[in-house]
């Protein structure tokens, strides 16, 4: 059966509450779906690197159909439409990072979005992000520079970029994105969201093209006014996955550390540096009872602050007499913009 949308819904807001009452109504969930993909075909932010085809998207309303007349009311997240960050897997969907040459498509998905499926969620597409997640503005990709859902002349923060746009335009319910230094935060800010991440471990991410700098989190964005939480409360969505899990203390804390060193500046003639706050000191004593070894650091360097120049900085720094931020990849971009 195709996809089509009654005018009706056109005006429909995707918060959870309005959603539930239109399926308490007797609204059809492939008529929501419908409107859902309608809004993101207009997609002129370039929030999307991929968006779900009918045919594409056809097993998951389907499900939602089916002849066991499966009740709105039993599934927590039934009939919400939500954008995956494409750097998570999405079953037989390609997952691009950000790079075409880069792209593979896996046999299934990754761990939270087969939670929030069974949950009852329906997925859209794949958001534009920051290549390789390396990025806080959203311009660095070649599916196009992510704009602003406000205002299309601001960037929309990044790296999860098209994750929060497609939210904060009102094309999903909810989103995922990564966030190792802000990649969701930064964006969620830049476009009046709430961006949640959460501790290491809470919500799965097994699945994914993981950033290899750190330990990067699933993060989840919703409008100011809807809480993300109901998402992260998904059937399932809390279970602890071999590849996410939190650290065990108890491997660091009994396990011994003969490499481990406790660093601790040391006050000069020159250097506005003290001792550590005695707040540090249980700390340093416990590095010592690992075997580590207390190495004194000269913070002389670091007491003056140095002019940055644009030679210095490789043409990238900012240039507040002529109002500009020079971008290594994009060009230059309204330095408003990044004050947002």
């Amino acid at each position: 059966m195709p996809l089509s949308t009654p005018p009706n819904l056109q005006a429909l807001s995707f918060d959870l509450a309005s959603l539930r009452a239109a399926y308490a109504a007797g609204t059809p969930v492939r008529a929501v779906i419908a409107e859902a993909m309608r809004r993101c075909a207009s997609d002129e932010n370039h929030a999307f690197i991929h968006r779900l085809t009918d045919a594409e998207i056809e097993p998951y309303v389907a499900r939602l159909e089916s002849a066991d007349g499966v009740d709105p009311a039993s599934l927590p997240l039934y009939g919400v439409p939500f954008a995956i960050k494409d750097n998570i897997d999405l079953a037989h969907i390609p997952t691009t990072a950000g790079c075409p040459e880069y792209a593979y498509t896996p046999g299934e998905s990754a761990f939270l979005v087969q939670q929030l499926i069974a949950a009852g969620a329906v997925p859209l597409g794949k958001a534009n992000l920051d290549q390789f997640a390396t990025g806080l503005n959203g311009t660095r990709s070649p599916y196009g520079a992510c704009r602003n859902a406000f205002n299309p002349e601001f960037v929309s923060g990044g790296s999860s970029s098209g994750s929060a746009v497609s939210v904060a335009k009102g094309w999903v319910s909810f989103s995922l994105g990564t966030d190792t230094a802000g990649s969701g935060r930064v964006p969620a800010s830049f476009n009046n969201l709430i961006g949640l991440k959460p501790t290491i471990g809470l919500l799965g991410h097994r699945r994914g093209a993981g950033l290899p700098l750190g330990r990067h989190r699933v993060h989840l964005r919703a409008h100011r006014r809807r809480r993300p939480g109901r998402a992260g409360r998904g059937r399932g969505a809390r279970k602890p996955t071999p590849s996410a899990a939190p650290p065990n203390p108890s491997v660091w804390t009994s396990r011994p550390a003969p490499s481990a060193s406790a660093c601790r500046a040391r006050k000069t003639s020159t250097s506005s540096a003290t001792t550590p706050p005695s707040n540090c000191s249980p700390g340093i004593a416990r590095l010592h009872a690992l075997g580590g070894t207390a190495v004194e650091i000269d913070l002389t360097p670091f007491s003056k602050p140095r002019a940055c120049s644009t030679k210095a900085l490789g043409g990238r720094a900012l240039r507040r007499d002529q109002g500009l931020h020079r971008c290594p990849t994009r060009g230059r971009v309204p330095a408003r913009a990044h004050h947002h």
